[in-house]
């Protein structure tokens, strides 16, 4: 039983905030489209603070709704409920995304974003600060692409994630014949290519170089477009979330099959997907993730290596995937 918090946001044009009759349209078209994800939803209350403006919605299940457009063109949609644990969510993993894609398009937004679900107020915390990479860690990066026992040499590579740069800069040292990186979040490369360049070394400066691509979206949609264009590639890095530690029927779980599935489909015969998984204190999440290899729609094995990673103060697994 936990409160679930699911975050959107997107930009549009600041006049279209600042102008009065497109600030109104704008609040009407994204009533429009949430009223068809929430069933009842009803105004609260209006209010305008410093040229935002923000209004609550009530929704099914006493859920509520906050849309806040700013004056810099940022719109933010938040969606607050309690799940007891019998309950569906009001909004599953498929049903977020394309709630965020309807109302990107409908907004005529530049861009757009989604976390779902944040879960407070469980019988355990499910998210740990320690949880991130510090200039200490080559040893994680080292051990996720296996350094010395993988030749990368002229091949074709995609890493999915792998916004601090890490793992690029280590791929390139490594004379790969192409590597595209796919990561959502800009603010992430600039601050690492500012500030942590130890790690990344000048590979983030620009987005594109000899035998490298930095491509700023989704990977889940650039995935989907590869494997529509029957494009395979040598190695697939997954830099992405950590395994869940929740039951393997939830949002999280359905993202970690997604990629799963989509990413055995971009890989040659002989091609190998390598992801890290969580600490070796987490061995039902392991588990379940092992579960989740054994049901993919091409038949694969694995192997796992593990290896002391400073900042997290414990041994982490990575997976080392190949199709049969």
């Amino acid at each position: 039983m936990v409160a679930h918090t699911v975050l959107l946001d997107f930009t549009v044009s600041s006049n279209v905030i600042a102008d009065v009759d497109k600030r109104s349209n704008l609040k009407s078209t994204i009533v429009n489209v949430l009223s068809d994800y929430f069933n009842g939803i009803k105004p609260l209350t209006e209010v305008t603070i410093d040229g935002s403006f923000i209004i609550l919605y009530s929704g099914p299940r006493a859920s509520l709704i906050t849309v806040r457009g700013y004056p810099q063109g940022l719109v933010t949609v938040n969606v607050e409920y309690y799940k007891q644990d019998e309950d569906e969510p009001l909004l599953s993993f498929e049903s977020t995304r394309n709630l965020e894609t309807a109302m990107q398009s409908a907004a005529t937004a530049t861009r757009s974003h989604t976390l779902a679900p944040i879960k407070r107020g469980g019988p355990f915390e499910r998210y740990y600060p320690t949880s991130d990479m510090s200039e200490a860690d080559i040893i994680y990066t080292e051990t996720l692409m296996q350094k010395g026992k993988e030749c990368y040499a002229d091949k074709e590579i995609v890493i999915l994630g792998g916004g601090d740069g890490g793992l690029l800069w280590e791929l390139l040292k490594e004379k790969p014949k192409h590597v595209i990186m796919l990561e959502i979040d800009d603010v992430v490369i600039k601050a690492c290519s500012q500030h942590m360049r130890s790690v990344c070394g000048d590979c983030l400066d620009k987005r594109k170089g000899d035998n490298y691509e930095i491509i700023i979206g989704d990977c889940v949609e650039a995935l989907t477009h590869m494997v529509e264009e029957g494009r395979q590639f040598d190695y697939v890095f997954g830099d992405l979330t950590d395994l869940p530690i929740s039951p393997p029927d939830g949002d999280a779980w359905d993202f970690i099959r997604l990629i799963l599935n989509k990413t055995v489909k971009v890989l040659k015969s002989s091609g190998k997907y390598m992801t890290h998984g969580n600490g070796a204190s987490c061995p039902e999440a392991l588990t379940m993730f092992e579960d989740e290899l054994s049901r993919l729609s091409v038949p694969v094995t694995f192997t796992k290596d593990r290896a002391f990673i400073p900042s997290f103060f414990e041994d982490w697994i990575f997976y080392q995937v190949s199709r049969k």
